[in-house]
């Protein structure tokens, strides 16, 4: 499975994760360089660049692998047309947050005894990680 790279909709190529240049569906050159995605940071950025896509593009994708150019915030570069991408390797990162139960005995100086913790967690996609 590879990610799909749509322009208004119409998927214009289905590519590996990986840095190189491949074809999309009308035969056009089309560069994919994944280089900038890493599970420490704080935004993803994929460079797309050919003439399907209408030139040098970049798509700012979430933590979990979806993502499009007109997102602003994230790091895409609001030009149209508007590229939406989803990898194939998801999630980039993933943090989640568990309550845990601290048992503890009821004395006069605790009265209420059990008492909840929230416990983070993070998982980093090994694929993403940078050296």
């Amino acid at each position: 499975m590879s990610p799909e790279i749509k322009v208004n909709g119409e998927i214009v190529a289905v590519v590996p994760d990986d840095y190189g240049v491949y074809t999309d569906r009308n035969g056009k050159s089309l560069l994919v360089d994944s280089r900038q995605l890493d599970a420490r940071g704080e935004i993803q950025r994929l460079i797309l660049e050919g003439p399907g896509v209408g030139g040098r593009r970049v798509v700012g994708l979430t933590l979990e692998g979806k993502g499009n150019s007109a997102n602003l915030k994230k790091g895409g570069d609001g030009q149209d047309p508007i590229l939406d991408v989803i990898l194939c390797d998801r999630p980039i990162r993933l943090t989640t947050t568990e309550r845990v139960l601290h048992e503890r005995p009821r004395t006069l100086a605790g009265p209420n005894g059990d008492y909840y913790v929230k416990v983070r967690s993070t998982y980093r996609n090994p694929r993403w990680m940078r050296r």
